[in-house]
């Protein structure tokens, strides 16, 4: 099963903003080890952007999760690329509900 998402013309960009959040929500995470666990496509997005590990981690940070984010305070005073593991983009299907249809 694939997840399509639709997009109103009115509302793109809040739309899109919803999604990037509802993205790094779903798949960035923290190892055991501390560290920040992230799609390698992330990694290609800044590294393609000019963004260096820290300009990464705080891009990122606004959309994490209050638990993770406390994580990542916690253990990195600065980050860098020893801070954060690469994994491949996982393809598979992602049931998310958007907040506007959540109780």
């Amino acid at each position: 099963m694939l997840e399509v998402r639709l997009y109103t013309p009115k509302r793109v960009f809040e739309e899109l903003q919803c999604a990037k959040e509802e993205y790094i929500q779903s798949n960035i995470t923290i190892s055991k080890e501390q560290k920040v666990v992230l799609p390698k496509m992330v990694d290609s997005f800044a590294k393609n952007s000019g963004r260096g590990a820290s300009d990464l981690m705080e891009m990122i940070k606004p959309y994490l999760l209050d638990s993770q984010r406390k994580s990542i305070q916690e253990f990195h005073s600065k980050s860098s690329l020893k801070n954060i593991e690469l994994t491949p983009h996982n393809f598979t299907f992602h049931y998310l509900i958007s907040k506007e249809l959540a109780w």
